[in-house]
């Protein structure tokens, strides 16, 4: 699940939904519904309005997660990549969601551990880790923030290839120098 809000952060590990609750979703094994609410961080970071949606393989073009080998570090994954929802036309139905976290400009796999002075994902300078959440195909030109990876496993699949088997993860990103923040929660 992802559970992504506005205002002070709120690491609890509970399943159960909260008043500010934002995307949810399954990571690995078999994917589960997931749940969007408004995520609202001030004016310079997703101030429009999401609907209440449930993410599932059916009703979601986009339901994946992905190691992003290219930014592998000693042949380790080192870069995250979640993707959700459906592009649509309309923000009032568009539900797409991306999510990376990265450590490969550490030079470090991703692993479990605190992560500060994050700036944004792909574009991390040395020294950094990468951190980038957007949303109805909306994101910030520049991110500042941190994550704490709880825990991660990988598996190998029948074709041989490396996938997140789990992935729990805080995090905190403030966009374009606002200083208001969004926080959120993805297991």
């Amino acid at each position: 699940m992802v559970r992504i809000h506005a205002g002070q952060p709120n690491f609890s590990r509970s399943t159960s939904p909260t008043p500010q609750t934002g995307a949810i979703a399954n990571v690995g094994g078999t994917p589960r519904a997931a749940r969007s609410r408004p995520a609202q961080s001030g004016p310079n970071l997703f101030s429009h309005h999401f609907r209440l949606h449930d993410y599932t393989p059916a009703n979601s073009t986009f339901f994946s997660a992905h190691i992003l080998h290219a930014f592998d570090v000693g042949g380790q994954p080192a870069f995250l990549e979640f993707t959700l929802g459906t592009v649509t036309g309309s923000n009032a139905t568009n539900t797409f969601s991306t999510l990376d976290f990265g450590t490969n400009q550490l030079g470090l796999p991703i692993q479990p551990g605190t992560y500060t002075d994050a700036q944004r994902g792909v574009f991390a300078t040395p020294g950094h880790p990468g951190l980038d959440v957007s949303f109805q195909n909306r994101g910030p030109n520049t991110v500042a923030g941190q994550f704490t990876v709880n825990s991660v496993s990988f598996f190998t699949d029948m074709t041989g290839e490396l996938q997140i088997g789990s992935f729990d993860v805080n995090f905190e990103q403030r966009a374009d120098g606002a200083t208001a923040a969004l926080f959120g929660h993805l297991v």
